[in-house]
């Protein structure tokens, strides 16, 4: 199992990986050797390497998130690359989920026995 990557990228480092954030999670580093990083705006992702359980975020880690530990937050899970809304591409921790979005309430439609 590779190591957890814990530290940002440097200049040099950014062009054998990329930094992807997680849905409701903090940001992380994904090296390159996993392939391109999970995003895109369309029907497919233009990458879908996501952070793996034990990888260390660098940027964006509070106490509230669940995989906050001990000053630090390391992926629980391996994130999985997944459509958040319509056709936008991102990482998600299964057990986290991402977006809690409710089908949209038709409006009422008048019937013969609404008219008066």
């Amino acid at each position: 199992m590779p190591p957890a990557t814990p530290s940002p990228p440097s200049s040099a480092q950014a062009t054998t990986g990329g930094i992807v954030s997680v849905c409701r999670d903090a940001v992380y580093f994904v090296p390159s050797n996993r392939g391109p990083v999970c995003g895109s705006g369309l029907r497919s992702p233009s990458g879908t390497a996501c952070p793996r359980k034990g990888d260390v975020s660098f940027a964006s880690c509070t106490p509230t998130l669940k995989s906050h530990k001990n000053g630090k937050c390391v992926a629980p899970e391996d994130a999985s690359c997944v459509v958040i809304l319509g056709t936008t591409w991102g990482c998600v921790f299964p057990s986290a989920g991402c977006l809690s979005i409710t089908a949209p309430t038709p409006s009422p439609t008048p019937t013969d026995d609404d008219s008066s």
